[in-house]
C-alpha cells in the first residue's frame, strides 16, 4: 500500500514537472509597444533625436532609405551598435559608418538617417503633424 502511495507521488510530481516546463517553453506574451518620436522639420525633412551608443544623434526620418546611416569620416563600414528610441531598445544592431558628406545631409542639421531596418521592425507608423510627433507602434512581439 506504501509503495503503490510513492509511485502515486512520483507520477503527480512527474507530471507536475511537465506541465509547468510546458508552461515556460511557451512564446511570451505578445508586447505593445509605442514609441512617440518628437520630430522637427528642415528642408522638407523630417528630423528626430534617437542615442546610439550613447550619443545624441539627429537622424532624419526616411521610410525610403534601406538601412539606418551615421555620419563618419573614413571608409563605411557596418557597425553594431544600441540604439535607442523612445521606449524601445535595439541592442546589437547593425547600421552603417559612412562618410555622408556628399548627400548634405549636415546641411539639414543631421548625424544621419534612420532607415527602414528599423521603422520596419513596427506594424503601423502615423505622422502627426500638429503635434509634431511620429508614432511607431507594434502590436506584438517582433
Amino acid at each position: 500500500m506504501q509503495r503503490a502511495a510513492q509511485i502515486i507521488d512520483a507520477a503527480l510530481s512527474l507530471t507536475l514537472a511537465v506541465f509547468c516546463l510546458f508552461l515556460l517553453s511557451q512564446p511570451a506574451a505578445a508586447q505593445n509597444v509605442k514609441v512617440e518620436l518628437p520630430f522637427t522639420s528642415a528642408r522638407s525633412l523630417l528630423l528626430v533625436s534617437v542615442m546610439v551608443d550613447g550619443t545624441p544623434r539627429t537622424l532624419i526620418f526616411d521610410i525610403g532609405a534601406e538601412r539606418t546611416l551615421i555620419h563618419s569620416t573614413g571608409q563605411s563600414v557596418e557597425h553594431r551598435a544600441t540604439v535607442i528610441l523612445p521606449g524601445k531598445t535595439l541592442s546589437n544592431f547593425p547600421l552603417i559608418l559612412s562618410d555622408l558628406t556628399d548627400l548634405q545631409i549636415a546641411k539639414a542639421g543631421a548625424d544621419g538617417v534612420l532607415g527602414e531596418d528599423i521603422i520596419g521592425k513596427f506594424d503601423c507608423v502615423g505622422i502627426d503633424y500638429a503635434r509634431k510627433v511620429i508614432t511607431l507602434e507594434s502590436h506584438g512581439a517582433r
